[in-house]
């Protein structure tokens, strides 16, 4: 079987040592299709799922970071009646420090478990959550 994808993006998830995730609510930006979501979109011609990823953390959250401060965690192939979609995830220990910076151009940020991210996107990837914490985690050691 052959599957078109729709679109390939470059995901980020911020995760602080608590294991709590950084999610934005766009529930108040016009047009938007989803109220909860992660940080990042699609890519441009020529671009990877890296810089990608990079860029849009730019363009949502006002912060540059370059590609050894975020490390791929996996990627994850989404079939569903809506879209056919390939997500490459990306993630970083963010210290409060960061987030100080950050300026969400897209939404309110919150600091979130994992449950509740399970409970607040919409996302198909949403229930792979634990596996992605249990990861970073393990990269910590």
């Amino acid at each position: 079987m052959i599957m078109i994808l729709d679109k390939v993006t470059g995901i980020f998830i911020p995760i602080r040592e608590d294991g709590k995730i950084l999610i934005q609510d766009r529930r108040k930006k016009p047009g938007t299709k989803m109220d909860y979501g992660f940080f990042g979109g699609k890519l441009k011609e020529n671009e990877t799922h890296q810089s990608a990823c990079i860029r849009e953390v730019f363009e949502e959250l006002g912060y540059r970071y370059n590609e050894n401060e975020i490390s791929f965690v996996g990627q994850v192939i989404i079939n569903s009646t809506n879209s056919n979609g390939q997500d490459f995830l990306y993630t970083k220990k963010i210290t409060n420090k960061e987030v100080e910076k950050y300026e969400c151009h897209e939404g309110e940020i919150m600091w979130v478990t994992a449950a509740q991210a399970v409970a607040k996107l919409e996302h198909p990837m949403h229930k792979i959550i634990p596996f992605i914490i249990e990861s970073f985690h393990q990269n910590l050691d």
